[in-house]
């Protein structure tokens, strides 16, 4: 019944959106050349032609859409999520109808008016979802158009997933119950018909009309490839639920295909492409206005340094950034040249008096830490990210600290969310990562942005910092 009316509604939806081209279309037309807003200095081009081009572009809509896979359920993703597919298929239509305005220039098939078309009808789209998403949501809250899901796997992740949907009411998605691994498979109590067996699936995945598995089961369980396997064989999807404990930490998985062969990364980067494009210009943009604007203080300092001690302005030490990759960080030095002469390489501790005192001033207020600018805009650091460690320290923590170099999947950063969380100098290193894995799978530009004025507004100065 769900898949029926499924159908119905993607049927409905596509059509919908083909009338609402055609209708957008045709009101575009009255509305550039006959409504008075806008300006008609080559006079007014033939209606029929547009008329006749409204059907063939509602249907370049439509064979887009479908290739993104915008009449594909969307059940489990957000509207934010939506909208950016939505913008990419608006792009490509852009250009294919940029395209054919060149071609057809003598009709007048303008700029102007494709911009307006495009603005309206995304506008309609936008809306449209909008109403069906908000009107599936109260339907669903009241029990109606649910997706039953089995849930197959042992112990809390698997209760924990049932309960998040149970409380997420909204998704539609009713839990009919939760197996234990195969082999046998055994129902959780009160949550579901039981079963002595792993053979038993099969009749349960038809008797209880299940539309979808949620396995939450590791790869090397037993029962992991058997209930994939029967899963098939009835033709109901299934969507793995990796335990967060082993792949939660990893960042984001990417599938790629290789060789024809599907195959996925689950440790990668967050920022790729576009993103990593954006971060780049805002690093090298807000670093230019940083050393512009604070150019006297700058030299202000270097010369503070140079008369507080003897030896150079700048210090510069081996950090370890994106990809493990070592570079030189730049600081103000605050420290004697000679300090790890007889020491070596040491963790800094609050308290520790080897800063000259003009150096441990530097240190509190953070101000040593400027010259790193000019790190970031060779490339070798970002505004925002984990703070880069060095060498020596790094191949302790690596073994004591779990997924510790999962941080060097991005570059360091002169400021970080763990910083403006408090976790900075000489504090717990656990919870410095905790807060670094948790920027990796969340970043944004807007996660920079409010890290950067967390930074400014709640001031550099820091206990810890010395």
């Amino acid at each position: 019944m769900l898949k029926r009316h499924g159908e119905t509604l993607r049927l409905g939806l596509m059509a919908w959106e083909a009338v609402l081209a055609a209708g957008v279309w045709e009101g575009t037309y009255w509305l550039r050349f006959y409504s008075g807003a806008f300006a008609v200095s080559e006079g007014i081009p033939p209606h029929s032609f547009y008329r006749l081009a409204a059907p063939m572009v509602a249907l370049t809509f439509h064979l887009i859409f479908r290739r993104f896979g915008l009449y594909s359920p969307w059940r489990t993703r957000g509207m934010v999520d939506e909208t950016i597919v939505l913008g990419k298929a608006f792009a490509l239509a852009g250009l294919v109808l940029g395209g054919l305005s060149y071609a057809y220039h003598e009709l007048l098939l303008s700029r102007l008016f494709l911009l307006v078309f495009l603005a309206v009808f995304l506008t309609g789209v936008l809306a449209t979802r909008i109403g069906v998403r908000t009107a599936l949501r109260m339907l669903r809250t009241r029990g109606y158009n649910l997706r039953h899901c089995l849930i197959v796997g042992d112990g809390a992740q698997a209760r924990d997933l049932a309960e998040r949907l149970r409380q997420q009411a909204w998704l539609g998605l009713h839990v009919a119950g939760i197996l234990g691994s195969p082999a046998p498979l055994t129902v959780a109590a009160g949550t579901g018909p039981r079963t002595d067996g792993a053979a038993d699936l099969a009749s349960m995945l038809r008797d209880q009309d299940i539309d979808q598995i949620f396995l939450v089961l590791a790869p090397t369980d037993p029962g992991f490839a058997s209930v994939i396997e029967t899963a098939n064989t009835e033709g109901i999807p299934v969507t793995v639920a990796p335990d967060p404990k082993v792949f939660g930490p990893l960042l984001h998985a990417r599938a790629e295909s290789l060789a024809g062969i599907p195959v996925y990364t689950l440790i990668d980067s967050p920022i790729f492409g576009a993103g990593a494009i954006v971060k780049r210009a805002f690093d090298v943009v807000f670093s230019l206005f940083v050393l512009l604007l604070l150019s006297p203080l700058l030299l202000l300092l270097a010369v503070g340094v140079k008369l507080s001690s003897p030896g150079p302005v700048f210090y510069r030490q081996e950090r370890v950034g994106l990809d493990g990759e070592r570079f030189a960080m730049l600081k103000f030095r605050t420290m004697p040249v000679d300090a790890e002469q007889t020491t070596g390489p040491v963790w800094n501790r609050k308290g520790a008096a080897r800063a000259t005192p003009f150096g441990a001033l530097l240190r509190h207020t953070s101000l040593d830490e400027l010259p790193q600018f000019l790190n970031v805009l060779r490339g070798d650091m970002s505004v925002v990210g984990p703070r880069p460690e060095r060498p020596y320290f790094i191949e302790q923590f690596k073994h004591e600290i779990r997924l510790y170099n999962v941080r060097h999947r991005v570059k360091a950063g002169i400021t970080g969310w763990a910083q403006v969380n408090g976790w900075r100098g000489d504090t717990s290193l656990e919870k410095r990562i905790e807060f670094d894995l948790d920027y990796l799978r969340n970043w944004s530009l807007w996660l920079d942005l409010k890290i950067v004025l967390l930074t400014v507004f709640r001031g550099f100065w820091h206990e810890n910092a010395g």
